[in-house]
């Protein structure tokens, strides 16, 4: 059995087509995507508000997290969401702002092209 902490409520839980990810939203402002077999986190997305429901679309493909007055639809595998961030930022995160957003992740850089 895995278990997938978070410091706030959870709102919402989805479980992709494939049974492979969850999807979480939660108190703390964020949607956070499981690995469902070992409970590992592996990505997460911050928002300005709650996030009160999250979902895949049904080829698992893309996820919609609804926070607040707004739905961002996001690339859902944890590489497309890299992929995408990657491709929208100019630099890679600071030490402090991943400390900041992944406090409980090693440093590491996640976007090899940028600086």
């Amino acid at each position: 059995m895995a278990r997938f902490p978070h410091p706030g409520a959870v709102y919402s839980v989805a479980f992709s087509p494939d049974v492979r990810l969850i999807a979480t939203g939660s108190a703390d402002n964020m949607a956070r995507l499981f690995e469902n077999a070992t409970g590992t986190e592996v990505a997460r997305l911050v928002e300005r508000e709650p996030v009160r429901a999250v979902a895949f679309n049904p080829d698992g493909q893309l996820l919609a997290v609804a926070s607040g007055d707004n739905v961002l639809i996001s690339p859902a595998p944890p590489q497309a969401i890299i992929d995408y961030v990657c491709a929208h930022l100019p630099f890679n995160l600071s030490h402090e702002e991943w400390k900041q957003h992944l406090p409980d992740e090693p440093y590491r850089k996640t976007c090899p092209n940028l600086p």
